[in-house]
């Protein structure tokens, strides 16, 4: 299914060990195939973070992450107003005390409005690794964090072998759902062939990161993680997305 991402919401969370099978079989069979069919989103990608293969610079913090892709900002917020979400929330407070503090938080989650796809980019598949970079940008610093993204870091993730589309976008405040207005109100997104990211330890990537730390020293959150697709859920036949 060919995918036009214009907005996505981010939820991360970090399942002790002892809960992790239970968790991920809930998501898998129950919480996630309900909020799919819920009107707005077009797709919901379920990932393990990768803690092997990876530079030091990218192996975040949580161990599973939820991607909700819809087609544009107006989807999205239809769908977090529909009473279904507030019912899945609800259902997942059963695992709370079975999780890890995630930044300060029981989980986090942001809501971002994309940018477009590069020219030449190939559809998004959302069947390989996601690289996902969060920085939380003062007002300050915003002229100057967007014009990097945009004419130096986006064309150097694009120089990783492997590497199928890249977008970035921007944090939207002020949302009713307390969880998702977490830090980091800027993203970058990578698609990675699977293959291709069985070890990310290159020069390519090295050169990559050395030139993004820069960041890690003026700005107050800088997350960044690889996380493996665990499973995919489309909506299903016949729904109005």
């Amino acid at each position: 299914m060919a995918l036009h991402l214009g907005a996505v919401l981010i939820a991360r969370a970090w399942p002790q060990q002892h809960a992790l099978a239970e968790f991920d079989h809930w998501q898998q069979t129950k919480h996630l195939v309900d909020l799919v069919g819920l009107p707005g989103v077009r797709r919901v990608s379920y990932y393990a973070t990768r803690t092997s293969g990876v530079p030091q610079a990218w192996q975040g913090s949580g161990n599973r992450m939820a991607a909700y892709w819809a087609e544009d900002l107006d989807g999205l917020k239809r769908w977090m107003s529909d009473p279904g979400l507030a019912a899945a929330i609800e259902d997942g407070s059963q695992f709370f005390d079975s999780f890890n503090e995630l930044d300060d938080s029981t989980y986090t989650g942001n809501v971002y409005r994309l940018g477009p796809r590069w020219p030449g980019d190939p559809e998004p598949s959302l069947e390989g690794c996601l690289l996902m970079q969060r920085f939380e940008v003062d007002d300050h610093q915003q002229e100057e964090f967007d014009n990097w993204i945009i004419r130096k870091h986006l064309p150097a993730l694009r120089s990783i072998p492997g590497l199928r589309w890249a977008q970035w976008g921007k944090a939207v405040r002020g949302l009713p759902v307390q969880y998702y207005n977490s830090p980091g109100n800027r993203v970058v997104l990578a698609e990675m062939d699977q293959s291709e990211a069985s070890d990310l330890n290159t020069r390519p990537v090295d050169r990559v990161v050395a030139d993004s730390l820069r960041w890690d020293r003026c700005l107050n959150y800088v997350r960044r993680e690889v996380d493996e697709r665990v499973a995919s859920f489309d909506k299903p036949m016949g729904v109005s997305s």
